[in-house]
């Protein structure tokens, strides 16, 4: 930023100016835009990169909910086990001892 006539600029308090120029200024500065040309390029490959992204951060997160589903089933089987389990060995531990022949 170039700076302003008869504004003075201190490292304590700054403030920040602006010269606006018009565009016959900007024109004849020989500073210019990006070419139009190469913003529909530029805007294609942008979507494409986009659009891997969004791709692979939804198979990432559906493979993590597809894996804790997994987990939690995976749990409640084991709960289910062993509660039929410990059901069975308390069925067999409080049976009287009946002779085989009755």
């Amino acid at each position: 930023m170039t700076p302003i006539p008869g504004v003075s600029v201190e490292a304590i308090s700054y403030e920040a100016g602006m010269e606006v120029k018009g565009e016959k200024a900007l024109m004849e500065s020989g500073w210019r835009l990006q070419s139009e040309d190469d913003f529909p390029k530029d805007l294609a490959q942008f979507s494409i990169a986009n659009a891997l992204f969004a791709a692979l951060t939804e198979s990432h997160v559906c493979e993590n909910s597809a894996h804790r589903n997994a987990m939690d089933n995976a749990s409640q089987n084991a709960g289910d086990m062993i509660s039929s389990l410990t059901m069975q060995y308390l069925n067999v531990v409080d049976r009287p001892l009946l002779p085989t022949n009755l």
